[in-house]
């Protein structure tokens, strides 16, 4: 059976529980219903120097966007501004459908 879609996730922290199931729920979703999916995550969080945290968050950055059909984007998993804003302006620019958990993002 042919995939009906493409969908980036992007997420911090992949080894905590939450992101876990966060994770494999995306991934028995998507099987089911047909879809590829793509995760960008690194282990960037507040215990690491910020310039590790910068290095970290350069995953996201690999992401091309128009090779997507919409994003899944855990921004609560996300502390670092100004990388959780880029990812939100490259998502806007893409002009795909997107959802974020657990913060309200405008547009």
């Amino acid at each position: 059976m042919e995939e009906l879609g493409n969908i980036a996730v992007f997420l911090a922290g992949w080894n905590s529980e939450y992101q876990t199931r966060l994770i494999n729920g995306i991934i028995r979703k998507a099987k089911e219903a047909n879809y590829a999916i793509s995760i960008f995550t690194c282990q960037a969080g507040s215990e690491i120097s910020d310039k590790h945290v910068l290095g970290e968050n350069k995953i996201y950055s690999l992401a091309n966007l128009s090779r997507f059909d919409g994003v899944i984007f855990a921004t609560n998993t996300i502390w670092e501004k100004t990388t959780k804003e880029e990812i939100i302006r490259r998502i806007h620019h893409a002009g795909i459908p997107a959802v974020s958990f657990e913060e309200k993002v405008e547009a």
